[in-house]
């Protein structure tokens, strides 16, 4: 049993080790052990009752000074985070362009509003057809978006590394909450124990000066645990969220690699024929177009899926302020 009385302030100090492993057994302990000292301590001895009024109100100050430190050291970053994430963040930025890019690299159809539209920009073209036009420019799309997959790729990797240390602040933020949780169930217990002490040369002395500290203690714990455990969900918010924004990353870059694929093969095919005059009748070719139209049609859709949920995810963070570490009217020091 851990000793009631430390040499230096006379408090208890809580094992959050062995509340761990019995947290029922070694709380009620502790509640009996404060009970049986606050129910022993005379009237007269006013020194020995200001020592123990102010060892109550200490009880789980530690606990809230080290929640304190954690919130301190992780409000910037995510306060910052939530800054980037407003108009959707940067992934959802490049998943709009990368987009767009798919979108241009589509070849073009053989129907009579296509055609008129190709024919308005042949005019400012040398070139003798639409789909030569696409293929001039299929390099150019091409490497944008190889460039675009790549700053994705980057980004990917950043979020796993912001989730690495969230994940580390989480755990540790949680073993924090555990413990003022640990302090607040000691108070509960200890206020019960108080209110239902019989002895009547102790209950009025209990009554004035020992069970107001409990009593204002547990009011400001529960305080304290509701701000601990929004900060909590906040990093939980975060970790999902970058989670969702790597899982949007790796199908954008595999719907854009199936896409590169099978527009890569028909260029390369279109490139080797001698008279581009036979595209027109080669009636493979016209298959193959076909296949690519509906490739990058499919990939369209799935983007814009993708984006959307990555955007749903980033006005998630934006439109739930009430998850961000902030600070508490509760006394710091």
């Amino acid at each position: 049993m851990t000793s009631l009385t430390n040499t230096e302030n006379g408090l208890v100090d809580l094992d959050h080790q062995l509340i761990a492993t019995s947290p029922d057994v070694y709380l009620d302990g502790i509640s009996s052990q404060w009970l049986d000292l606050l129910s022993h301590v005379g009237d007269e001895d006013y020194q020995r009752i200001k020592q123990i009024n102010a060892a109550l109100f200490e009880l789980g100050k530690a606990e809230q000074k080290g929640f304190w430190v954690l919130n301190e050291r992780m409000k910037y970053p995510l306060q910052k985070r939530m800054v980037e994430s407003q108009g959707g963040g940067k992934v959802v930025q490049l998943l709009r362009a990368l987009q767009a890019k798919v979108l241009q690299i589509k070849p073009p159809k053989h129907t009579f509003l296509s055609a008129f539209k190709n024919m308005f920009k042949l005019l400012f073209s040398w070139h003798q057809s639409a789909f030569q036009l696409w293929l001039e420019s299929y390099p150019q799309h091409k490497q944008e978006m190889s460039e675009i997959v790549s700053q994705l790729e980057q980004l990917k990797r950043q979020l796993k590394r912001d989730n690495t240390m969230l994940l580390v602040d989480q755990n540790d933020l949680t073993a924090q909450v555990d413990k003022l949780e640990n302090c607040f169930d000691l108070l509960c217990q200890l206020e019960d124990k108080l209110k239902g002490e019989t002895t009547v040369n102790s209950q009025k002395l209990i009554d004035d000066e020992f069970l107001p500290p409990v009593q204002q203690r547990i009011i400001e714990l529960q305080q304290q645990l509701l701000i601990a455990r929004q900060a909590v969900m906040t990093l939980e918010l975060f970790i999902h969220d970058n989670e969702s924004q790597i899982r949007s990353i790796d199908q954008a870059v595999y719907t854009t690699t199936s896409v590169i694929d099978v527009t890569t093969a028909i260029v390369m095919v279109q490139q080797g024929k001698e008279n581009m005059a036979q595209i027109n009748k080669n009636n493979s070719d016209h298959k193959k177009l076909k296949q690519a139209r509906q490739v990058i049609d499919s990939a369209l859709k799935q983007m814009d899926e993708v984006r959307n949920q990555a955007q749903k995810a980033a006005d998630k963070l934006k439109f739930n302020p009430s998850l961000a570490v902030d600070e508490s009217p509760i006394d710091k020091s």
